[in-house]
């Protein structure tokens, strides 16, 4: 998770992680861009309605609503799920664990989960906000903060 994070962080700081530049601007403002030339997709993320556009390697999100700019997430069919907000200025990922038989299924969940998130954060004050990493007994490995 916490590599995962270095990877959110350097996405949402315009390319540049660790004081270098890894993307370009121009990569970065891909990442917000319609890649499919108007083609009918077969597929998007479980929740999404058919609303989304693809990228390059993300979604690009409804929400937040405009005129905010979208953010971009990678919904995964088990429930792994990273975004980045960046015009919030923040990114996430959460892990959803449910048993295959329950339904709605865990993309679904993880969807549902992003936009709900999303729009708690955005609705709180930012000043000084540390970053927080929160992590079930499962995911535990020793180096999680508190």
């Amino acid at each position: 998770m916490p590599d995962y994070a270095k990877v959110l962080a350097m996405l949402l700081s315009g390319g540049v992680g660790n004081g270098w530049r890894i993307l370009s601007p121009q990569a970065i403002a891909l990442l917000d861009a319609d890649q499919t030339g108007g083609a009918a997709l077969a597929y998007s993320p479980p929740g999404a309605d058919g609303r989304h556009a693809y990228s390059v390697g993300a979604w690009i999100e409804t929400f937040p609503p405009p005129p905010a700019a979208p953010a971009i997430s990678s919904i995964g069919k088990f429930g792994y799920a990273p975004w980045v907000d960046f015009d919030g200025g923040f990114y996430g990922v959460i892990m959803i664990e449910q048993q295959a038989t329950m339904l709605p299924p865990m993309g679904e969940l993880s969807h549902d989960a992003v936009v709900d998130i999303d729009a708690l954060v955005r609705a709180q004050p930012v000043a000084g906000c540390a970053p927080v990493e929160i992590a079930d007994p499962i995911f535990r490995d020793g180096n999680e903060r508190p």
